[in-house]
């Protein structure tokens, strides 16, 4: 049951606008830019007590995921129950995901990665790539294959789906 108290505090937090349009929390936020409002119903979310007020529980080990993308909406029209999985795809659907270039972490650039493309395509075994480009064969298995790298695949080979 939620408090009263904590209905109210939270109806104080963003400015209701139309059904269609992001309801922006104003007050503070927590890691990642989400609206922060802490609560012992469904802990530091705002956008999570948005859901549970406007749409009842949420089922332990669900997100409450954004359709708008946005971190600080509370419009309930906006939110909607998924896994980690679904959250997961979602962003992936969306591009939001790390990948390529944009994961810090990634050894390769954009062009090495068409280079070990087209250097595959020439007779270049991964065992020979893996060497060249100092990766992991199985990495460059990957890449070859479209297990990595996924976006330069599709854009070579026109698909989704990797052999």
């Amino acid at each position: 049951m939620l408090s009263a108290k904590d209905v109210a505090r939270f109806l104080k937090g963003f400015d209701k606008g139309q059904e269609d349009e992001c309801w922006e929390w104003k007050f503070s936020r927590i890691g990642k830019g989400y609206g922060q409002f802490k609560n012992t119903e469904c802990g530091n979310y705002a956008h999570r007590f948005s859901y549970l007020l406007h749409n009842g529980p949420i089922t332990d080990g669900l997100y409450v995921m954004h359709t708008c993308d946005n971190r600080l909406c509370v419009n309930p029209n906006h939110l909607k129950l998924g896994t980690c999985a679904d959250n997961l795809q979602d962003m992936k659907n969306k591009d939001r995901h790390l990948r390529g270039e944009r994961n810090a972490k990634s050894k390769l650039t954009e062009s090495q990665v068409i280079e070990i493309h087209e250097l595959h395509e020439q007779g270049m075994s991964t065992h020979k790539l893996a060497k060249r480009f100092n990766i992991g064969q199985m990495t460059a298995w990957r890449i070859v294959n479209g297990h990595r790298w996924e976006h330069i695949y599709k854009q070579r080979h026109g698909t989704n789906d990797p052999v």
